[in-house]
């Protein structure tokens, strides 16, 4: 899990990848390593009244991309279906299912009441509020 303010994106090592299969993690959207599982880019910046977080997710619908909060945890998830126009038999096939999440905790000034969200352009926009 990433800090809104420290983040580093995680680095798939093979302990990472032995860890997550001793830990039932390995077929898992939290794992490092699922073929139909990506890990976004994001950007997060600050200002006065608040934290912005960009999350890519190009191809995504609205209906596809969850958010909720746990805690001081604030949770992302996605989940696309592949598409059902068959027009014949693929030779290759790598736009499909594919599925998302990402976790930043909140720091403590971050009112999680106030989490607003906008789908443009393949770009997630979340302002998360800070509290007075």
């Amino acid at each position: 899990m990433n800090s809104i303010l420290n983040y580093n994106r995680p680095t798939i090592t093979f302990t990472n990848l032995i860890d997550d299969f001793v830990n039932n993690n390995f077929f898992s959207c939290s794992s490092n390593v699922k073929p139909n599982c990506i890990s976004p880019n994001v950007n997060i910046a600050e200002n006065d009244s608040d934290y912005k977080i960009y999350v890519e997710v190009p191809g995504f619908e609205k209906e596809e991309i969850n958010i909720n909060t746990n805690e001081d945890t604030l949770i992302i998830t996605g989940n696309k279906k592949k598409d059902e126009k068959e027009s014949g038999k693929y030779l290759v096939r790598e736009i499909g299912n594919k599925n998302f999440k990402r976790e930043f905790y909140l720091p403590k000034n971050a009112d999680k009441s106030k989490i607003e969200a906008n789908l443009k352009n393949g770009i997630l926009e979340l302002t998360v509020t800070k509290k007075e």
